[in-house]
């Protein structure tokens, strides 16, 4: 007997291309996977054991595309399937889709898609559930959120939702809401700002491609530097989770152009540090050599530069 399981529009933000600015400001990718085999006990007996988990399925995929880099989607079509086979219990056939509507081609089109195979012969190398082990790393976070297109206080509070409803990763605090003017010299209207505490059971570069997928399903365009934005949701700080979130000399640094920690330049913009403040007032930061309370730094900005005054929303 021969059984489907399909597993189609999977979406995912990753890296993937052989320009630099495809692996520096990333695209959203979807998948489609089929599993072709006898699942036939399964309906029989009703037990998860004796199928596929296709939620383990999603979670795999999702992070391959979010977590690693390919130049061609063709390696990442492979990875993909290669790694669902290698994780599931039940002999089948697996077939991955990835699907690239954002390649950079100079024509009108409707996609790109490449399909890889492999084949599962029933012995699982490794958990089925992606990270889902009790070695997985615990950290958390501060973001700092802004928009000033198509509501942008209702982006900001869409937002929030969607990142608490992510697996393994919950708001455990948000400030209120921020009327602030633009910076960088691009005319645009002002922008509505908040900032987040997060907490999370994945690494930062998990993290970050969740929150660049949750950018892009709100209509977020990276194409003018520093301006107009649907949504920007930025990782401001992050610390290992039994490490104290407040303090410069615990937070995670890396120089990863795909995600620099701290955010370089969270000291000079007053929309990060007022609602940041707000969430964490014991919160310090590295200024001047010395470390100062993050309101204290919010408030020298503003005095330094008053085209940068906060102004917080009812």
């Amino acid at each position: 007997m021969t059984d489907e399981i399909h597993l189609t529009g999977l979406r995912a933000y990753g890296h993937h291309g052989v320009f630099d600015f495809e692996k520096a400001d990333g695209q959203e990718f979807s998948v489609d996977v089929l599993l072709t085999g006898d699942f036939s006990q399964a309906a029989q007996t009703d037990r998860l054991d004796d199928t596929v988990d296709y939620g383990a399925v999603a979670e795999l995929a999702a992070k391959i595309v979010s977590t690693e880099r390919y130049d061609l989607i063709e390696a990442l079509a492979a990875r993909i399937a290669g790694a669902i086979a290698g994780t599931i219990t039940i002999p089948c056939t697996v077939s991955v889709t990835v699907h690239k509507p954002s390649a950079p081609i100079a024509h009108d089109f409707a996609d790109v898609t490449v399909r890889a195979s492999a084949i599962s012969h029933g012995k699982a190398n490794t958990p089925t559930r992606a990270g889902g082990t009790s070695s997985e790393q615990r950290i958390t976070a501060i973001l700092s959120l802004g928009a000033n297109k198509a509501n942008p206080r209702g982006q900001l509070e869409d937002a929030l939702h969607a990142i608490d409803r992510l697996p393994r990763v919950e708001v455990v605090h948000a400030s209120g809401f921020y009327a602030t003017a633009p910076v960088g010299g691009v005319e645009q209207d002002d922008f509505v700002n908040c900032a987040a505490v997060v907490e999370a059971a994945c690494s930062p570069r998990e993290l970050l491609a969740a929150l660049q997928g949750i950018e892009a399903a709100q209509g977020r365009v990276r194409d003018v530097r520093w301006g107009p934005r649907t949504l920007d949701i930025d990782i401001i700080r992050l610390t290992a989770a039994d490490s104290d979130i407040d303090s410069p000399d615990a937070q995670t640094t890396s120089s990863d152009p795909i995600l620099t920690l701290p955010h370089p330049r969270a000291h000079e913009r007053a929309f990060v540090l007022v609602p940041w403040a707000e969430i964490r007032p014991h919160a310090r930061i590295s200024h001047g050599g010395a470390q100062i309370l993050v309101s204290e730094a919010g408030s020298r900005v503003q005095a330094a530069e008053p085209a940068q005054t906060v102004r917080r929303l009812d």
